[in-house]
């Protein structure tokens, strides 16, 4: 999704995610009538079949904790549904681009860095469909490569559906539909 400030993006991806509720009409995941929905069972999806990774890393990470901790938290829901097969975290960290790293305190990262490690608690669960609302803002250009990097692994290896909300142009065109 690509736009200018101020042009519902964000708005859309919080929907989609179950963060807000609509106000008309219907949002529908799959088989999902967000707007129908309890909380309980939108905790659920979002902590099983839809992985969000909302603007700026620092609000979807624990900073005191490792990474292996914060991708851990974000399994905890998958670990106790039958069927879900989940990765282990230091696989889910070469994947994004942080071979090796589990063990860092999240608060000792680079900027981009931090960014990856957002999207792989993103990806922590396993989701089918992953929600990322301006991934590569703040970022440098090797930042932001990175960060794209990671999310063009994560479609080809798990085959994972990936709405990414970004107002940059380039990052739209490189990830294309």
């Amino acid at each position: 999704l690509v736009g200018p400030s101020g042009s519902g993006k964000s708005t859309l991806i919080a929907l989609l995610a179950g963060l807000m509720r609509p106000s008309a009409g219907r949002v529908n995941i799959g088989t999902y009538d967000m707007g129908k929905l309890s909380d309980s069972e939108i905790a659920r999806l979002r902590g099983t079949e839809i992985g969000v990774v909302l603007q700026g890393a620092a609000r979807n990470l624990l900073p005191y904790a490792t990474l292996h901790r914060n991708i851990w938290l974000a399994q905890r829901r998958a670990a106790h549904t039958e069927g879900i097969k989940l990765d282990d975290p230091d696989r889910i960290l070469d994947l994004v681009g942080l071979p090796g790293m589990g063990r860092a305190l999240i608060g000792e990262l680079a900027p981009g860095a931090r960014q990856r490690a957002a999207v792989a608690v993103g990806i922590a669960a396993g989701p089918g469909l992953l929600l990322v609302d301006e991934p590569t803002s703040q970022l440098d250009t090797a930042g932001r490569d990175e960060v794209l990097a990671a999310l063009e692994t994560v479609n080809q290896e798990r085959n994972t559906t990936i709405v990414v909300v970004t107002h940059d142009s380039d990052v739209g065109t490189r990830l294309g539909r």
